[in-house]
């Protein structure tokens, strides 16, 4: 498939673990063991559901862990106004996270500017970009120091490739992101974002890693906390016939 979207720029993507909501312990004794096993160098934690304040130190803790042997990343997922953002995100920075992910309502492309342009730290913009037009709108008023592309989000290859192309004539990196695919659609998203001259920024291409069982015969390789792109016809992953009988819903 690569082939017919443009041909390959990449044959591997780094791939950031997602580490969610948890504890704080919890996260760091997580994050240790891929640090350990030399499966993943870069971790996004997940952050918004919770008091500000305590979500901030909940982090801080964290970052003082594990900030200084691996990238830290949050995502917000649009549920902090600008006030709150101005106010926290700069201890956030303080405390060795590197990237922040979409931390006002996907609406407020002026207030995304203005912390694009408060922070040191790289916005990553995810929930404000959905379309071509959406992506022209915040590379002109620089809404997003990197895109988050998803093909589920924007509806396909095609309009994928366009915020891509419109976030490289721009100057934007991208990054590679996903909704927790199975090895399919992650197979297609990596075939997608390999032949992307704009993503730069890594992916989250990690939906695999977490399901119980796969429906493609041979496990897409992961190795040393990259995700290499499958060869072969099509996709390069063969369907697991038996499997997908059995997750089949009558």
């Amino acid at each position: 498939m690569h082939a017919l979207l443009g041909g390959l720029v990449r044959a591997a993507l780094p791939v950031t673990w997602a580490l969610g909501a948890a504890d704080a312990d919890e996260i760091i004794a997580e994050a240790a063991s891929k640090l350990e096993a030399g499966q993943h160098a870069s971790f996004k934690l997940k952050m918004g559901s919770q008091d500000p304040d305590g979500d901030v130190r909940r982090i801080e803790k964290v970052a003082a862990a594990i900030a200084d042997r691996a990238s830290l990343r949050v995502d917000l997922n649009a549920a902090w106004d600008e006030l709150t953002a101005t106010r926290y995100l700069p201890r956030l920075q303080e405390a060795g996270i590197s990237l922040v992910e979409q931390p006002l309502p996907a609406w407020d492309v002026d207030g995304m500017a203005r912390l694009c342009r408060l922070l040191d730290v790289p916005v990553m913009a995810d929930e404000s970009l959905r379309s071509e037009h959406d992506a022209l709108r915040l590379a002109a008023a620089r809404s997003g120091d990197i895109f988050s592309l998803k093909i589920t989000k924007s509806g396909g290859f095609m309009v994928t490739q366009h915020i891509a192309a419109i976030a490289y004539a721009a100057g934007i990196p991208c990054h590679g992101g996903a909704a927790i695919e199975s090895s399919i659609a992650t197979a297609a998203a990596a075939h997608l974002y390999c032949s992307l001259p704009a993503v730069t920024y890594g992916s989250e291409l990690f939906g695999p890693q977490l399901m119980a069982g796969d429906l493609v015969t041979e496990p897409l390789p992961y190795r040393d906390g990259h995700l290499h792109l499958p060869g072969g016809p099509g996709l390069g992953v063969t369907l697991d016939e038996d499997q997908v009988r059995r997750f089949t819903r009558s």
